[in-house]
């Protein structure tokens, strides 16, 4: 055989490559321009490493873009290993004429390293005893030993150098909130971003002293629900963040942010007048966003009309939407006369017009009011906490009416039964 078909048989030899995964060439002489050369050796097998470009080492490893560690720069660093933005490729024992080892297994102190492709953050090789790399994985050369080894193409040795690229870089969260919440719950916006080529953010985990919620992805809103009617009030409530991108990279921030929670409406505020939440006002100690708490009215807003001489009923709803019991105070009056006719009921032989109801916590109660028809008009009634009637709750028009059902009854002003009796009466005698 001449040598040129046995250094061509050779040539096809030192290319086989490891099934299943991308993979290096040795080459001799220089790689291509669309290669990087990540270090050379002294021959194709059995062989010393060194420096690419190194005197005699006429053998490189050579890997294009098609490969997971395609780099623009390589070299052997011989002091403090590889800089931030390069991967560990492989130690050796001295920078030029040495034996090799996986990396972080010694302790070889000359550290091959290359530049690191777009935005991945590391490059992790390892000793592969199987003869293949992963399909994600690139083969680069065969060892003998996982240490003190020397190298050679991927046919040489049953043991392969395997490297992929990784995110060894925690994502980065932002996280918006409002400063100041009542004691109901609070809400966070999340935005999650992971510049380490693993595919994205996995999860934002937000923890304080009342639970946790959570954020899937890249961003979100999560809430979290104080417990119920607890009515908490707190000037400096600290929160955690805790981000995780696919590969499992983390990021925690202890103490990211603080907020306040002031009392929310219907809370107690009698311990703390000044902690009811934004508009809300402490109203006898109870955060409102109203002066009339609990809420009192008539039933209906338009005129009443009752029958000269009958007894009407009117209705008063009380309203407690506080979480606490309340004692309500009620009086009912009027300028005209119609208030010596009118009575809370089952109260007409004692206070008649002055009570005080009790309501449960978040109830409503019905309070009945009995007007007599003693004289035809028309009248106003309030109903407030006492007899001043600036600070009413409420006011109704009541009409009284002379005629009703076809039966027949004056409709004078001022002019009662009685009055008619003697005015028929008379007429009788003048005829």
């Amino acid at each position: 055989m001449c040598l040129k078909h046995f250094v061509f048989i050779v040539f096809l030899f030192l290319l086989v490559p490891s099934v299943d995964a991308a993979t290096c060439n040795l080459k001799y002489g220089t790689c291509g321009g669309a290669e990087s050369t990540l270090f050379s050796l002294y021959n194709w097998t059995n062989a010393h490493v060194s420096e690419s470009g190194t005197l005699n080492y006429n053998w490189s490893v050579c890997c294009d873009i098609a490969t997971t560690i395609f780099s623009s720069n390589c070299y052997v660093n011989t002091s403090n290993g590889c800089a931030s933005g390069e991967g560990d490729i492989l130690s050796l024992f001295t920078k030029t004429n040495a034996h090799a080892e996986v990396n972080n297994t010694l302790g070889y102190s000359n550290k091959v390293c290359c530049d690191l492709p777009g935005l991945w953050d590391d490059f992790y090789c390892y000793y592969n005893t199987t003869g293949n790399c992963a399909t994600s994985e690139t083969a680069v050369v065969s060892m003998y030993n996982y240490t003190n080894s020397h190298l050679g193409n991927l046919s040489a040795y049953n043991n392969i150098l395997c490297c992929k690229t990784q995110d060894v870089n925690p994502p980065t969260v932002i996280v918006t909130y409002p400063s100041v919440v009542p004691s109901t719950s609070i809400s966070f916006g999340v935005t999650c971003t992971d510049t380490g080529g693993s595919g994205g953010c996995n999860r934002t985990i937000i923890n304080t002293t009342y639970g946790n919620c959570t954020v899937l992805g890249g961003g979100g809103t999560c809430t979290i629900a104080f417990p119920p009617s607890s009515c908490i009030y707190n000037l400096s409530t600290v929160f955690d963040v805790y981000a995780t991108d696919l590969v499992g990279n983390s990021n925690y921030a202890a103490n990211y942010g603080s907020f306040d929670i002031n009392l929310a409406d219907g809370c107690d505020c009698s311990l703390a007048p000044t902690e009811c939440f934004s508009f809300l006002l402490c109203i006898e100690g109870i955060c409102s966003s109203s002066g009339n708490e609990p809420f009192i009215g008539f039933d209906v807003n338009n005129t009443h009309v009752i029958e000269l001489g009958k007894t009407g009923k009117i209705y008063v709803i009380i309203k407690n939407p506080t979480p606490t019991k309340k004692s309500v105070p009620l009086y009912i009056g009027s300028f005209d006369v119609i208030k010596n006719w009118m009575w809370f009921e089952g109260h007409k032989y004692d206070t008649r017009r002055n009570i005080t109801m009790t309501i449960d916590a978040y109830a409503e109660k019905v309070v009945v009011i009995n007007v007599l028809g003693g004289k035809t008009g028309d009248y106003s009634i309030v109903v407030g906490p006492d007899s001043d009637y600036a600070t009413r709750y409420d006011e109704i028009n009541i009409r009284i009416v002379s005629k009703k059902d076809g039966a027949f009854f004056s409709s004078t002003p001022g002019l009662g039964l009685i009055s008619l009796f003697f005015i028929i009466l008379a007429g009788a005698f003048l005829r």
